[in-house]
């Protein structure tokens, strides 16, 4: 590549290409990103269209496709393991937190994905829960330090007058012995 460049009367090195190839792809994968799975607003990279054309076929960068076939790799890791390993079937766990494990007979690989996705969905939903009581705690938490600095105002304000009646009642006293 390097010479190519060369050729069209560009100088640079090979550890300059190497950073500038890094760079664009980090780029797009970042617009990819931002734009989402969904498609949603257009990337405002006046590029993006054309890396997508040469670097979007890639399947590093279908995150989808990836995903998908490592879910069906596991499905076949499972279907060898249930037929091929000593063990029984009820010891082997596809996922440490599903309480069910989808069998490879009877069950269809749509079947499969939509009970690891309900596993999923409902991994999400604990977690959700843990977040909503960890939120609820720290607002009690927050309520009670907010008391608690109110109260302290009002003491220091009660301690601000006391101080200002034995100035005064001080500075009387020193007036009345001059």
């Amino acid at each position: 590549m390097r010479i190519t460049f060369e050729q069209h009367g560009f100088t640079v090195s090979a550890e300059e290409i190497k950073i500038r190839m890094h760079n664009l792809t980090a780029r797009y994968r970042k617009e990819k990103n931002l734009i989402g799975p969904s498609g949603g607003s257009p990337s405002k990279w006046p590029y993006y269209v054309e890396v997508h054309r040469i670097l979007g076929s890639f399947r590093i960068h279908i995150v989808e496709e990836v995903v998908e076939e490592s879910i069906s790799d596991t499905d076949a890791t499972e279907e060898w393991l249930e037929n091929e390993h000593p063990c029984s079937g009820s010891e082997i766990s596809p996922t440490p937190s599903s309480s069910r494990s989808p069998s490879s007979s009877g069950r269809s690989a749509a079947t499969k994905k939509k009970i690891v996705n309900q596993d999923i969905l409902d991994e999400v939903k604990r977690i959700n829960a843990i977040i909503q009581a960890e939120f609820e705690r720290v607002r009690d938490t927050d309520e009670r330090l907010i008391g608690l600095e109110t109260e302290r105002n009002e003491l220091l304000r009660e301690m601000n007058e006391h101080v200002k009646l034995f100035n005064e009642t001080f500075i009387n006293m020193m007036s009345k012995l001059s």
